[in-house]
C-alpha cells in the first residue's frame, strides 16, 4: 500500500516497530515479548507522570534503554 493510499484510507503507512538493541540482529528484529510491552507501558507512564509539565522533548522514555523505535 502505498502513502497516499494509506492516508486516504484513514491508515498509517508507517508503523512504528520496538526493538531491544542488546538482542543480536536476528532475535532484536522478532519483536518484544509480552513482559517488556508491560514493563516499557510503565515506563512511559512513569515518564510522562514526570514530565508532562515540563519539557518533555528534552528527555524521551527509552533513554538510557537498549530500546528503539524502528
Amino acid at each position: 500500500m502505498g502513502c497516499d493510499t494509506g492516508i486516504i484510507r484513514g491508515v498509517s503507512p508507517l508503523a512504528g516497530y520496538l526493538i531491544d538493541t542488546s538482542k543480536s540482529i536476528n532475535e532484536r528484529y522478532k519483536g518484544i515479548t509480552a513482559a517488556e510491552i508491560l514493563m516499557l507501558s510503565e515506563r512511559y507512564r512513569q515518564w510522562w507522570s514526570e514530565n508532562k509539565n515540563g519539557n518533555w522533548k528534552t528527555k524521551g522514555a527509552l533513554t538510557g534503554t537498549p530500546y528503539k523505535w524502528m
